[in-house]
């Protein structure tokens, strides 16, 4: 029989990578809505050409940050069903029904 081992600190570790890779983003994400403002003032076509970059990458930005919160949930999720599921284990156990 294979085993299954979730280790909760190992999980927390990669939360916190996770969540320092979204506040990147939200520093890029926010250095792109300047560099936006500042090419709406702009004449011609290169203002209008930044800003819809900018627009897209934004939108981009946003996906990825959905993605990135949406993995943190499913680690937080995993962590706790596999909590649950070694207390039901070893409750079983103590129980002598294992």
């Amino acid at each position: 029989m294979s085993q299954i081992i979730i280790d909760p600190s190992a999980a927390n570790a990669d939360i916190a990578k996770i969540n320092q890779a979204i506040e990147k983003l939200n520093e890029s994400q926010n250095s792109i809505k300047k560099l936006s403002a500042s090419a709406g003032d702009m004449t011609g076509q290169t203002g209008p050409a930044i800003v819809e970059k900018c627009t897209q990458l934004s939108s981009q930005i946003d996906a990825l940050k959905t993605n990135l919160n949406t993995t943190i949930r499913l680690i937080k999720s995993a962590v706790k069903e596999y909590q649950e599921k070694d207390a039901e284990l070893a409750a079983a156990y103590r129980n002598g029904g294992v």
